[in-house]
């Protein structure tokens, strides 16, 4: 089903598409189908953004643009300009823009809609979508799942304008909220399963339930690499194939070049930091704090003295983050830190030489890094604490404390000038290296461009500084960007003119003022076309690898003229077992887990959280390792569900064209016809075992009014893939896995089918003797009727009147006579090597 299909009949689709310019072309084609007839589009993005999407309107009359004749005319505002009600964005006048009068609306990097609750969100939906005009929403996201599956539920809302009910009819889903908290629960649970190392994705698929992938599958479009290299290759000759990913370079540069100070020394030194300055909650003293402290702590098994710890714990981990980033990122951050330590002093001071009664904290010890979205801690609702309610004698001790720890650790850092800095000397050889022995693109023409990666401006600006005098010694032109602040050697000091002129050809400009290198922070790691670049180095490691992959996507794209793309990697020690110390970042990630994003989640469970946490970690170090060893793609990592693991478009997409070429044989075909095939050629991201894949249909199958939940996501239709010995390798609600293995095992394959065929004669007598696969059916129909009971177990809930709704019992699959058999494949060991 197409996406126009998909907004027609459910009034929404997410479009998940993790390749290029995909995202941005289909949402164009779909922006014309509703401007042809005459219906108004809204598209929002982010403020980054903006430029990209303003390119194609025929108001600015881009001299580039490559679809001139299609003549759009949608309007184009930001998210942030939800929270406005006045002034100019884009040549729209806010005070007086009717929201409400949009037929589509069209939502780039939707996932920043994730949450509820927030203002941009509850006005896009109440306003925006609910108000006025019926409205359809397009959403654009490659990564729509954060942290939760709650995360998408928040993103469905917006097209079901938050009715539980709104697929009941079309998809057979009675109720968003208990299918998606379903789903959650399951996901959660898989979390902290190992399976010889890593989380199986094909485990959750297995629990997730029929409806939550039956409803996704009706609602997102999700294309990977792989889709698009196998099904649009014509589409690719004509734009450009995707570059070869080269192996990666590792460097481990030393913090301090004359040997003085390490990484590991500072970081030991920065573990014992006590920052008591973020910890007022261990000095209270007024009984009245206590016992709201206490029952807090009996309620929610956690209080702000625990959030208080995590805290502290975050803050060490950004600091060797920073560290880890450069010694100046780091210099200025303890330089803050200790001017905190001195207000808090002066405070205190006034307090008790009675020149003020009070003063409140809170302002004081706001606690967030802007340039990591990651290390931020909403203190909306922090306690706010008075000085009378403290221990001021024991806390000013050991803030006095602090700030002499500090200031030593400040000296050592401060020390290691630009003189002195291992990674910067580093940069500026990779930089000549890079600048004077350029690499060649598949055009045979010289490529000397360098992406620069850091997760803080502070670095950015640094590096940035310091580089400027080998700009002008070598002859390039270079530029900064963060998310507040640009520079540039050359052509016009802004955002986008700056990301023009470093990829001029993706970005379809014309541009003398040519930029080689760019130094950026993550505010450009999403939705940027930078193809012209043929290198990413990553001067620091952002600690979730996910933002690795999406930096290193802005140059792995169609359409690049490079023939290979290349990722160097500046890990700050080699030590990994230092690296991925693992007690303080547990203690950050759990400061980071939003405990109030939802009244759905379980109650606060400190140590569940903890052994979750520690879980998580260790899989996303196992994720870093093997990016020092290979370039990995999304739908590569995987412990790591991505949205086309939720969807079955890869085998729509084939079957489409399957049909184009042999629908008429395909619809005379009888029912129970069967192929057999062999293991020999089956694709190493599945494990092919000797048994059978029956594709049955349910005869006395529910109707989408019965309120029943249903094991197959696909339902009426069940596949199940049993091995010889009887065991289920795949079960009924592992649709993708199942088709996976068939494409893996048969797709394609004609010969030599006659020596498998003579096989299974001998075997089976010549079909006399199907006693072996009739108890592999009878075991298939068994297992459904086990998964269909446990849904409907699940399912069980009471309704208006406190009566539990039961499934009828006239559609529970009973035996064989509830199903038809409509094709089977036959999966033989191959006779050459032996299955594991």
């Amino acid at each position: 089903m197409s996406t126009i299909a998909r907004l027609k009949n459910y009034n929404g689709c997410i479009l998940a598409d993790s390749v290029g310019l995909g995202k941005t072309y289909t949402a164009l084609a779909i922006i014309k189908f509703f401007e042809l007839r005459n219906e108004r589009v809204l598209v929002l993005c982010p403020k980054k953004l903006f430029d990209n999407w303003s390119f194609y309107q025929i108001s600015n009359n881009h001299a580039q643009n490559p679809f001139p004749e299609d003549r759009f005319h949608y309007t184009l505002l930001a998210h942030t300009d939800l929270s406005r009600s006045s002034g100019m964005s884009g040549g729209v006048n806010l005070a007086n823009f009717n929201w409400e009068n949009y037929d589509l609306i069209v939502i780039d990097e939707s996932h920043n809609f994730r949450n509820q609750g927030r203002h941009r969100y509850e006005r896009l939906l109440e306003v925006v979508i609910s108000k006025g005009t019926p409205t359809k929403v397009l959403m654009l996201s490659a990564t729509p799942v954060n942290t939760s599956l709650y995360d998408l539920r928040n993103q469905i809302y917006l097209m079901t304008e938050r009715r539980e009910d709104a697929f009941r009819e079309s998809l057979g889903v009675n109720n968003l909220k208990d299918v998606m908290s379903y789903a959650q629960k399951q996901f959660k649970r898989w979390e902290i399963q190992v399976q010889q190392g890593y989380r199986d994705k094909a485990l959750l698929l297995e629990e997730l339930g029929g409806d939550f992938l039956r409803l996704l599958g009706g609602i997102s479009i999700s294309r990977s690499r792989r889709q698009i290299e196998q099904f649009y290759d014509a589409e690719m000759d004509r734009i450009g194939k995707f570059p070869q990913h080269a192996p990666p370079v590792n460097c481990y540069p030393p913090t301090d070049s004359n040997g003085t100070l390490s990484y590991e020394t500072l970081a030991m030194a920065i573990d014992r930091f006590k920052l008591a300055v973020y910890r007022p909650t261990e000095y209270i003293i007024d009984p009245a704090r206590l016992s709201q402290l206490e029952a807090n702590r009996k309620r929610y098994n956690f209080n702000q003295q625990d959030s208080e710890r995590f805290l502290v714990a975050m803050i060490r981990t950004n600091f060797l983050k920073r560290l880890e980033s450069s010694a100046h990122s780091l210099t200025l951050t303890l330089s803050r830190t200790i001017g905190k330590i001195e207000s808090i002093l002066a405070l205190i001071d006034r307090y008790q030489n009675f020149e003020s009664p009070s003063g409140s904290l809170s302002k004081i010890l706001h606690y967030a890094d802007e340039e990591d979205e990651e290390f931020f801690i909403n203190h909306d609702d922090y306690l706010s604490y008075r000085l009378e309610e403290l221990n001021v004698s024991q806390w000013r001790k050991d803030l006095e404390q602090d700030k002499v720890t500090l200031s030593e650790a400040l000296k050592q850092v401060a020390s290691i000038t630009p003189d002195r800095d291992g990674k910067l000397h580093e940069i500026k050889r990779a930089i000549r290296k890079k600048i004077t022995n350029p690499t060649t693109d598949r055009n045979g023409e010289s490529n000397r461009k360098l992406l620069v990666f850091t997760t803080f401006k502070d670095t950015a600006l640094y590096l940035y500084k310091n580089l400027i005098s080998l700009s002008d010694e070598l002859d390039f032109g270079m530029a900064m960007v963060s998310g507040s602040e640009t520079r540039a050697t050359v052509g016009d000091n802004n955002f986008h003119a700056i990301l023009t002129n470093f990829s001029p050809t993706s970005r379809h400009c014309l541009t003398s003022d040519n930029i080689d290198l760019l130094i950026a922070t993550d505010c450009i790691s999403e939705g940027q076309n930078l193809q012209d670049c043929d290198t990413v180095l990553n001067y620091d490691i952002h600690w979730n690898p996910v933002r690795l992959i999406q930096r290193f996507g802005r140059i792995d794209r169609i359409g690049s003229r490079s023939s290979s793309v290349h990722m160097v990697n500046y890990w700050p020690t080699a030590d990994m077992e230092i690296y991925l110390k693992l007690e303080n970042r547990v203690q950050a990630r759990m400061a980071l887990v939003d405990v109030a994003a939802s009244g759905d989640e379980d109650p606060f469970n400190v140590s569940d959280i903890h052994e979750t946490v520690q879980l998580e970690l260790s899989f996303r170090d196992e994720q870093l390792l093997k990016l020092r060893d290979e370039i990995l793609d999304l739908d590569d990592l995987v412990d790591n569900p991505t949205m086309s693991d939720f969807t079955l478009d890869h085998f729509f997409i084939q079957l489409l064209r399957y049909l184009e070429r042999n629908k008429a044989e395909l619809e005379s075909m009888p029912l129970g016809a069967y192929a057999i095939a062999d293991n020999d050629s089956a694709s190493l991201r599945v494990n092919t075992q000797p048994g059978v894949i029956f594709f049955l249909r349910q005869r006395n199958a529910a109707n989408n009014e019965s309120g029943q939940q249903f094991s197959s996501p696909v339902h009426p239709y069940y596949f199940v893939y049993i091995q010889d010995n009887g065991a289920i390798r795949y079960g009924c609600t592992n649709v993708r896995h199942i088709l996976a293995v068939f494409e893996a095992t048969a797709a394609g394959k004609s010969l030599p089918i006659v020596q498998l065929c003579d096989r299974f004669d001998r075997e089976t007598d010549l079909g006399r003797n199907m006693s072996h696969y009739d108890r592999l059916l009878d075991d298939s129909i068994a297992h459904i009727r086990q998964s269909y009971a446990t849904i409907q177990r699940h399912n069980l809930r009471p309704d208006g009147a406190r009566n539990f709704i039961l499934p009828r019992t006239s559609e529970m699959p009973r035996d064989a006579s509830n199903f038809e058999l409509i094709t089977w494949l036959v999966i033989v060991k191959d006779q050459n090597r032996v299955v594991a």
